[in-house]
């Protein structure tokens, strides 16, 4: 995601030429063999260009526009059955591109611990972790190590020394007893999303998550 933002800040014509290309050929075939090519031993020397054009086909033919992985770390979500997706939204990527060169925006990819270094008081942070999932319900596998209870902790560990430091934090989260205990000194905010994917039907259509602040 990080690459794809910044392929759309440095790349954008290049990355639109590719997008049309992926446009053109779609159908299920060609989309399986998008799907697979991280699998070859040869992509993580690809462009960041083809990556990112890759990521976004991806995001806008998969099933639910979900991304996750297997163990290994390979896409693995199947073909959605979309008539005729928008592939390449030119004006969306355009205005991003300019307002991304035209704003003083650093985009990082690191640990959210390096990302919050040096946060000066007064600064507006927005946590939005992978959900909090205790049976496995959630699609929450966004990348091979996955997010634990441990890192949900840890994670709040950070949310309250940034709040002893007088930075504005706001968290989303699944609406869990867990996050009730570790944000109990917040406001805690209900509130109902729409999902359509879970493992078990009591958990897709309007279900609770919860909004954190400390101010």
């Amino acid at each position: 995601m990080i690459t794809t933002y910044t392929v759309i800040r440095d790349e954008i014509e290049e990355l639109i030429t590719l997008l049309h290309h992926h446009t053109h050929h779609h159908n299920a075939t060609y989309y399986y063999q998008i799907w697979a090519s991280d699998q070859s031993t040869t992509y993580a020397s690809e462009p960041a260009v083809v990556k990112a054009a890759r990521l976004i086909y991806l995001n806008k033919t998969c099933y639910n526009g979900l991304y996750r992985v297997n163990r290994s770390g390979h896409f693995n979500v199947p073909v959605g059955t979309y008539r005729d997706p928008l592939i390449c939204d030119e004006p969306t990527l355009r205005a991003i591109h300019h307002y991304l060169n035209h704003n003083p925006i650093t985009i990082l990819h690191a640990d959210y611990h390096a990302a919050l270094a040096n946060v000066p008081p007064g600064s507006v942070v927005y946590f939005d972790p992978p959900y909090h999932s205790p049976n496995k319900q959630n699609f929450t596998s966004y990348h091979a190590d996955g997010f634990s209870e441990a890192d949900q902790i840890s994670l709040a560990a950070t949310y309250r020394t940034l709040s002893q430091q007088g930075v504005y934090c706001l968290l989303s989260n699944a609406d869990t007893p867990l996050m009730h205990e570790l944000y109990a000194d917040y406001t805690i905010a209900i509130v109902t999303a729409n999902r359509a994917i879970n493992s078990q039907h009591a958990g897709r259509g309007r279900v609770n998550e919860v909004l954190i602040r400390n101010w």
